[in-house]
């Protein structure tokens, strides 16, 4: 697991948030029982909300198309995204990075992590030219 986290490019950003005292008192709580920090665990649950509101295609982010030229590009501008959702080992990203194609299931997951559509991820080049 240390290998995935390796791997992956972390760039951290703060957000303040207001809670009301009820609020917070039952995060800590829930942080006490997680063994975890307030902070982290809102971290987590925020994490966790963006990323299903992703995929349930209630959040859609910019136009990929512009931002990526290649297979290869869109995995290496993707990896934290990739690394973090466990579905992907570490040498398996390594060696779709240099260039191999990935399995059916592997662009489809892409994809559905990402927020394209399959037919997009199929459709760019595997590397620059």
């Amino acid at each position: 697991m240390k290998e995935l986290k390796d791997l992956a490019i972390k760039v951290t950003k703060r957000v303040n948030i207001s809670l009301s005292d009820g609020l917070y008192a039952d995060l800590e709580v829930w942080a006490d029982q997680e063994k975890s920090s307030p902070t982290a665990l809102a971290g987590s649950i925020v994490e966790g909300a963006v990323r299903s509101a992703k995929l349930n295609g209630v959040l859609r982010t910019k136009n990929p198309i512009a931002d990526y030229r290649s297979f290869v590009g869109l995995i290496k501008q993707n990896l934290s995204t990739l690394v973090e959702s466990g579905k992907f080992e570490a040498n398996r990203l390594k060696y779709l990075m240099d260039g191999n194609l990935p399995t059916e299931v592997e662009l489809l997951r892409i994809a559905l992590l990402i927020g394209v559509s399959e037919d997009y991820v199929q459709a760019l080049p595997v590397k620059e030219s």
